[in-house]
């Protein structure tokens, strides 16, 4: 489904081969960043990356390439974006800036939800992380892996929206349009590489006991259904019939990986609740230790 806005036009710049066998990505978008800044009429910059430790790291790196440039480059704020970070710093994104250039660096976290407005310059990095489970191995992790087309039209589609001027804006992309043409059409839906054990307990819970005729959107992966099933037999949440027992139906009432629901279920028995909840709190949670550099280098930058 699309949803037609009216778009400025967008340039899009491709990387060479030559510029990706020097560099990593990173480098390359900080030297991007660099360019842009130095050489480009004046417009905001959205640079897209794949996770909250690069952002961090390339905040820093391009803070410091400024700041040995000195005077050779204008005023510019730099902003970064993530979902960890807290809501004041966030907001930080739609202050205008009194003079010079803003340039934020996020996650795809904004790439089809969020229009920043002045936005002229995208650097798209080409890559994103996913949780992806290995039904075989019994592991969830994330992985590194290629945007798909839909998303890299929709992060080109940033530097049109809001530009001041009506110019045209500009999108860097930092891998060449041979690999643009071999990228998957859409992003692979999450169904089909997640642990859907609690999908299924969650299911129960509504009713649904046909999980091989039940209307999906997009069939779940065979392996990864018979394998969550597996699972929940293990944990006793499903008896052998795979119908789901008393235990299972006390795991289906948390928002939690079923692991951790057996867990809390389980823990009075052994008359440690407390300490269970902490430990399902901080594996469930966002992380409770996390240094945001983004205080260290700070916003002042205009």
């Amino acid at each position: 489904m699309k949803l037609p806005e009216r778009l400025h036009p967008v340039e899009i710049v491709y990387s060479t081969h030559e510029e990706l066998e020097r560099n990593n990505y990173l480098d390359a978008v900080i030297k991007t960043v660099v360019n842009i800044h130095r050489h480009e009429p004046h417009g905001d910059v959205l640079v897209l990356l794949s996770e909250e430790e690069e952002v961090e790291d390339v905040c820093q790196k391009i803070s410091k390439e400024f700041s040995k440039l000195g005077d050779l480059v204008g005023p510019m704020k730099l902003v970064p974006l993530y979902s960890y970070l807290p809501a004041t710093m966030q907001h930080k994104i739609h202050e205008e800036t009194c003079s010079g250039r803003k340039i934020v660096v996020t996650t795809d976290i904004v790439e089809s939800s969020l229009t920043i407005h002045g936005i002229s310059y995208v650097v798209d990095s080409g890559f994103v992380k996913k949780k992806v489970f290995d039904p075989k191995l019994h592991i969830e992790s994330l992985v590194m892996s290629p945007i798909s087309k839909a998303s890299a039209d929709m992060r080109s589609e940033h530097a049109g929206r809001s530009t001041s001027d009506r110019r045209k804006g500009k999108c860097f992309r930092l891998y060449t349009e041979e690999s643009y043409n071999n990228l998957d059409l859409e992003t692979c839906p999450e169904i089909l590489r997640l642990n859907l054990a609690n999908m299924i307990l969650s299911l129960w819970k509504l009713d649904v006991d046909d999980f091989w005729s039940f209307g999906y959107v997009d069939f779940p992966d065979v392996d990864s259904l018979v394998c969550a099933f597996a699972t929940l037999v293990n944990l006793g949440a499903l008896d052998q019939e795979c119908k789901l027992t008393n235990i299972g139906e006390m795991m289906s009432m948390f928002p939690l990986e079923p692991q951790m629901s057996k867990m809390l279920v389980v823990s009075p028995q052994f008359n440690c609740s407390e300490e269970i909840l902490s430990i399902s709190s901080m594996l469930s949670g966002n992380a409770l230790w996390q240094r945001f550099y983004a205080l260290s280098y700070g916003f002042e930058g205009c």
